[in-house]
């Protein structure tokens, strides 16, 4: 994939204001934000895209901020924390985990003066991803470098409950929705070269429900809260996306033969995807021939109920926060 830049966090604050018209790219997209840096994290929630990247170019330490989905004033919500490894967002409450296996939460405002995050838990096992369901965080631990568990901390944070654990293999993907978590895991115990099953987790209903087997490996999940996409490795070693309803029912395979698959947001109409030799592009729900979105790769995706969101190279602003639909 090409590498993007490391710059000074401040940069981001060089986004365009609400009062001038957005710049867009060559494709045509809203630029939301530009000279951006390393961003390791990317999320849409409430009219706003979170990103976390490094304070500046090879530090430890990380900011979080917020950038309206129409473009404007980027808000800073912490800076100077640890490096941060995964982040959600439930409208209300940013949580994040960190280098250091803590799980933080800061109001979706911001912190603050003179206030610090909260500390909801420490000595997680090398945490690498988290979701939100019912008001609550649910975080992706590991162990022996395989994803093999998830715990939930009750809503708004508390009382950790060890929700899950890999059936017979890793847990390679894990996405929320607000009322529910979803998650992939890769079975060993398969008798194809390799499989997955995928659950859905609802607050309070009991253990978690399995969605569908597929001799793919999900590396990928996205949600638009009424759909579930997957995306993986197929039997034939390329990449393809299924969908299914997120109550369960029928596995419809909406973009078979994909060359690469890196990133992935849903929408309410479709799936968008990054390939990082030719770009991000979108396969309709209806079917028919995938669109080619913007021809630049992007390691960073998002969406949420007003778009999707993606990160893109635009010289010379460097790395850019596009709005990939309306």
């Amino acid at each position: 994939m090409r590498p993007f830049r490391a710059l000074a966090f401040a940069a981001l604050l060089a986004a365009p204001s609400a009062c001038s018209a957005a710049p867009t790219t060559a494709d045509g997209h809203p630029i939301l934000a530009s000279n951006l840096g390393d961003v390791r994290q990317l999320v849409a929630s409430g009219g706003y895209v979170y990103l976390a990247e490094p304070d500046s170019a090879g530090a430890q330490t990380s900011t979080i901020a917020r950038v309206p989905d129409g473009g404007g004033t980027a808000q800073p919500l912490v800076s100077g924390v640890a490096e941060v490894t995964a982040l959600a967002v439930d409208g209300e409450t940013v949580y994040w985990t960190d280098e250091n296996g803590a799980l933080n939460a800061v109001p979706a405002s911001g912190v603050a003066p003179g206030e610090s995050p909260r500390v909801i838990a420490t000595k997680l096992a090398s945490p690498t991803a988290v979701a939100v369901a019912g008001g609550a965080p649910y975080v992706l631990e590991t162990s022996d470098k395989l994803a093999t568990s998830i715990v939930g901390f009750g809503a708004g944070g508390t009382d950790p409950v060890a929700m899950a654990s890999a059936s017979s293999g890793a847990i390679l993907a894990l996405v929320g929705d607000g009322s529910a978590i979803y998650f992939a895991d890769d079975r060993f115990d398969c008798p194809a070269p390799s499989c997955s099953t995928v659950y859905r987790y609802v607050p309070g209903a009991g253990a978690p429900t399995a969605l569908f087997t597929t001799p793919m490996l999900v590396t990928e999940l996205a949600t638009d809260g009424s759909r579930l996409y997957a995306g993986g490795q197929d039997p034939s070693n390329t990449q393809q996306i299924v969908v299914v309803p997120t109550a369960g029912g029928d596995v419809q395979t909406l973009a078979p033969g994909l060359a690469h698959l890196d990133a992935m947001a849903a929408s309410s109409d479709g799936v968008y995807y990054a390939d990082w030799t030719a770009g991000v592009w979108k396969q309709p729900l209806s079917g028919g021939a995938p669109v080619q979105v913007t021809t630049e790769p992007s390691p960073r995706m998002a969406s949420d109920d007003s778009g999707v969101y993606a990160l893109d190279v635009q010289e010379p602003l460097g790395v850019v926060l596009i709005a990939a639909s309306r």
